[in-house]
């Protein structure tokens, strides 16, 4: 499968923004989605920021976000960078971020699929 297939970008940016602006939409997102389902690490970290903001009742802007993503980058050796800039930059149509979750997760699957399938032959 072509790798630009296994991954959609409108909709992990979608799930992220809508995490960022809401906060009870950001708690159901969380119990839905993991990490590892985002396909960057920019977006991992951002959704493992916003997951632990989230948990503990803090505010979810871009600057705490951005501060708790450093953290989790830190934490977990990721090769990336976030910015306030760029968590602010994340956009979409809220209304269509739990079916887009649901797309983040299947094609997280694909890729995990792709892996395997990869590894056997």
């Amino acid at each position: 499968m072509k790798p630009e297939l296994l991954t959609h970008p409108t909709a992990e940016a979608t799930t992220l923004a809508a995490m960022r602006d809401d906060a009870e939409l950001a708690v159901q997102l969380a119990e839905t989605l993991d990490m590892a389902d985002y396909s960057t690490p920019q977006y991992q970290a951002i959704f493992e920021a916003i997951k632990r903001l989230a948990a503990s009742l803090e505010p979810l802007d871009a600057q705490s976000i951005a501060d708790e993503a450093l953290r989790v980058v830190k934490e977990l050796k990721l090769k990336t960078v976030i910015t306030p800039e760029f968590v602010s930059a994340l956009t979409g149509d809220p209304r269509r971020a739990v079916a887009y979750a649901a797309t983040v997760k299947r094609r997280s699957w694909l890729r995990k699929a792709s892996d395997v399938a990869t590894w056997i032959l």
